[in-house]
C-alpha cells in the first residue's frame, strides 16, 4: 500500500474531474449590462455537456449527494439478488471530520455493499453468502489504512495535540496516480487494483489529501 507526500491547502482539494466555480457562487460566466429576456432561458453562453462536473462516488461506489458531500444510500435489494442480506452497519474507529462530538464513519451494510459491486457489475461469481466475510475483509483494510494514515501524520505533523480526523474520501480506481504510473511504466511494477483519495482535517483546520494505491500481495 503505497501513501503519496500529502498535499496540504487551506481548501478542499479538487479532483480531475471538478470544476472550479468562481467564488460568488454559479451562474452565468459572462457579465449583463442590463438583465438577460426571460425567452433567452438564462445564460446564453452554450455550455459544452463534457464540461459538467461528473459524478462522484465514495470508495463504496456509492453516488454523492453535491448539495451535501455525503452518498445516497441505498438499502433495498438488487432485482439479481436471491437471498436477503443484512442491512446493519458496523461503526468504525475513524473519526469523521467537522463532527465534534465523536462521531465516527460507519461502514456500509452488506446490502450496500452488494449494490455498489452489482452497480459497477462486479459481482462476477461473487454469491449472496460470500459478501458479509467480503465486507468484514474491506472494512479491516480501511481500519490499516486509517493507522497508515495516523503514523504519515506522526511524522508531518507530530507537535499536534489532537489526532486528525478524515472529512471525505474518493474511490478513483480508474485513475492512476502518479506514482503508480511512474512505477509500472519505468519500473515494471504491476498496476494497482484500487486508489482511494482520503482527506484528513487536522485540528488548525488544514485539509490534507492523502492518495492511497492498492496492491495485491502488499
Amino acid at each position: 500500500r503505497d501513501k503519496h507526500p500529502p498535499i496540504v491547502n487551506s481548501q478542499i482539494q479538487k479532483t480531475p474531474n471538478e470544476e472550479a466555480k468562481p467564488e460568488g457562487g454559479e451562474g452565468c460566466p459572462v457579465k449583463h449590462s442590463t438583465p438577460p429576456p426571460s425567452s433567452a432561458g438564462g445564460c446564453p453562453v452554450k455550455q459544452n455537456p463534457k464540461q459538467k462536473q461528473q459524478q462522484q462516488y465514495n470508495v463504496y461506489s456509492q453516488p454523492i449527494d453535491p448539495t451535501n458531500q455525503m452518498p445516497n444510500l441505498n438499502q433495498l435489494p438488487s432485482p439479481q439478488q436471491n437471498e436477503e442480506l443484512p442491512t446493519n452497519r458496523v461503526t468504525s474507529t475513524i473519526p469523521k471530520g467537522g463532527a465534534d462530538d465523536g462521531t465516527t464513519w460507519t461502514y456500509p451494510s452488506p446490502q450496500m455493499f452488494y449494490n455498489a459491486l452489482a452497480r459497477k457489475g462486479k459481482l462476477g461469481d461473487t454469491e449472496e453468502s460470500d459478501i458479509e466475510s467480503v465486507v468484514a475483509l474491506h472494512n479491516n483494510m480501511n481500519e490499516k489504512t486509517w493507522q497508515k494514515v495516523l503514523e504519515w501524520e506522526e511524522v508531518l505533523d507530530g507537535e499536534a495535540q489532537m489526532a486528525p480526523k478524515l472529512l471525505k474520501f474518493l474511490g478513483r480506481p480508474s485513475d492512476l496516480s502518479p506514482k503508480a504510473r511512474f512505477k509500472h511504466w519505468f519500473l515494471g511494477h504491476p498496476l494497482p487494483y484500487d486508489r482511494h483519495d482520503w482527506t484528513i482535517l487536522r485540528e488548525d483546520g488544514t485539509e490534507v489529501r492523502y492518495v492511497i494505491d492498492y496492491y495485491h500481495d502488499e
